[in-house]
């Protein structure tokens, strides 16, 4: 939404009840038409080709292209998957962050990957289905030493 709202920006005046009413009717183009960014890229298209020297439009509606398959937000809401990157942020912060970057911890890369598996995998309360090969990956059989002094107890 802040790309379509940057886009529109700079085909209206910054503030004015134009921009927020176009927003408005575009947001909801966007979230609730199945043919929204189709619409979305088209409208863009056309303001691009009425305000060439807006550099701003053209790197939205660039944004726009590159991502339609990710602004299909009519089709993803219909299928009852999230389409804000909430919960990908909330996710990062509670299985990394917490882990990962307490006081004083420093990982290298196999093992900061190595508890970060472990952790994804116990807060999704998949460990019974995953162990088996997670087992194969980190299970290393552990052999006793060979030389050792049998302690003499009292």
């Amino acid at each position: 939404m802040g790309h379509l709202f940057n886009a529109l920006q700079s085909v209206h005046s910054k503030n004015s009840s134009q921009l927020y009413e176009a927003f408005r009717k575009y947001r909801r183009i966007l979230l609730n038409d199945d043919r929204g960014i189709s619409k979305i890229i088209n409208h863009l298209r056309y303001q691009t080709r009425k305000h060439p020297k807006h550099k701003k439009l053209k790197t939205e509606l660039t944004y726009f292209t590159r991502n339609k398959k990710r602004c299909e937000y009519a089709r993803l809401k219909k299928e009852k998957k999230p389409i804000g990157s909430g919960i990908v942020e909330a996710a990062c912060k509670s299985v990394v962050q917490m882990r990962l970057k307490r006081s004083g911890q420093h990982w290298d890369d196999d093992g900061g990957q190595a508890i970060l598996t472990f952790r994804s995998i116990l807060l999704s309360k998949q460990l019974d289905i995953a162990w088996e090969e997670v087992k194969k990956f980190y299970f290393r059989p552990i052999e006793p030493p060979q030389n050792v002094v049998k302690f003499r107890g009292k």
